[in-house]
């Protein structure tokens, strides 16, 4: 079995953390490893598909998790943040985070 990355190890935590809170959480899991690089067979438009939705009550958190220091997307990411950003407007209830270790303040007030 491969090793997690921190990125991955970094979901678990967001995992752990909201389900000890009663949130549903879903990722989609890389599929296969091609060249020494995880990679996902996503189809349509999922290329970029943020790494975690977590569901309570009326209310979705959107995540897009990154190492530690580092914020920028790609532009398949961004498409997504636009998108999510965009029923932010609309819903309240759905929010959209980028997240790495160094804001677990703020995983903890997203959750609480």
């Amino acid at each position: 079995m491969a090793k997690k990355g921190p990125e991955a190890e970094f979901q678990d935590d967001i995992f752990k953390h909201a389900s000890e809170r009663g949130w549903m959480v879903m990722a989609v899991a890389p599929g296969s490893v091609r060249k020494r690089r995880l990679v996902t067979n996503f189809r349509y438009d999922g290329k970029g598909w943020p790494d975690l939705v977590c569901v309570r009550r009326e209310r979705m958190i959107v995540i897009e998790c990154k190492a530690k220091g580092i914020r920028a997307l790609r532009p398949d990411q961004q498409r997504w943040q636009l998108a999510f950003i965009g029923l932010e407007n609309v819903n309240p209830g759905i929010e959209y985070h980028i997240l790495n270790p160094i804001d677990w303040d703020k995983i903890e007030r997203i959750f609480a």
